[in-house]
């Protein structure tokens, strides 16, 4: 799997947050913060520094990401004015398993206010995070970097794809452009999800199998996906680059206090 694969779920998802500071407030050298976009982001489990509908968040750069139990939602940390987008994965399984996969070394801590009892310390930190069987025999897994993130959507052999369907909230229309993109359409302009990277690996080689996104509703799209070896994994990557997100306001986050990464 790629990176790490990429949302998942959830979303695998590959988001580039842009940076709009002016050259002038700029005073890291290109190097560093290509270097810095690399670095791996990081996933900790909600302990009660977020909604509780908030089952595991990661914090970019200008970035926020929940996932909860119907999709994701990101906040992207640009000002009052943004896209407020909520990708969710519809009709999927309420009671799926949401876990932190591969460990990270540091840890998280939110100290808030001088109350001692909402401060929260030693949250784990994992590099991924696999909701099983979201829909019958399909794993979502989500990872990214400080500037991407990404989901795979992993069926198992023997699983079909027909289930998998996303929804949007947050836009004004959606539309599958003459490249096979998905361009939602915000009160800001234009998001790109662009088109799946669908691939299935066996004696360590990788071979492509072609598919695209279909509409299956006003807000809705689907996978259609060519013939493929049913005996084998198939890994479906919606190649997202370049997507602008800001939290959904229906959902509380933390704010104020002080976070610390150690």
């Amino acid at each position: 799997m790629k990176q790490l694969e990429k949302f998942a779920l959830l979303c695998a998802f590959l988001y580039s947050i842009p940076l709009d500071l002016p050259a002038t407030q700029s005073k890291i050298p290109v190097q560093a913060s290509q270097a810095y976009g690399k670095v791996p982001l990081s996933f900790e489990p909600n302990l009660g520094q977020a909604d509780q509908r908030v089952e595991f968040l990661a914090h970019g750069d200008g970035y926020g990401l929940f996932l909860t139990h119907k999709g994701a939602v990101l906040r992207l940390e640009r000002g009052p004015n943004g896209a407020g987008v909520m990708m969710r994965l519809l009709h999927a399984n309420p009671r799926s398993l949401v876990e932190g996969v591969d460990a990270l070394p540091g840890k998280s801590n939110y100290f808030v206010g001088n109350d001692q009892t909402k401060w929260r310390t030693n949250i784990p930190t994992y590099s991924r995070v696999r909701y099983r069987d979201i829909y019958p025999g399909i794993d979502a897994v989500f990872s990214g970097r400080q500037r991407e993130l990404e989901y795979d959507l992993v069926v198992a052999p023997g699983a079909g794809v027909g289930s998998i369907r996303l929804g949007f909230s947050g836009v004004r229309s959606i539309r599958i452009d003459e490249n096979g993109d998905l361009v939602l359409r915000t009160g800001t302009g234009d998001v790109t999800q662009h088109r799946p990277i669908i691939y299935q690996d066996s004696a360590g080689e990788r071979r492509l199998i072609a598919g695209r996104y279909v509409r299956k509703g006003r807000l809705e799209v689907a996978f259609e996906v060519a013939k493929y070896d049913r005996n084998l994994p198939l890994v479906i990557d919606p190649d997202q680059r370049q997507l602008d997100f800001r939290a959904d306001d229906k959902l509380k986050f933390p704010v104020g206090g002080q976070r610390k990464s150690i």
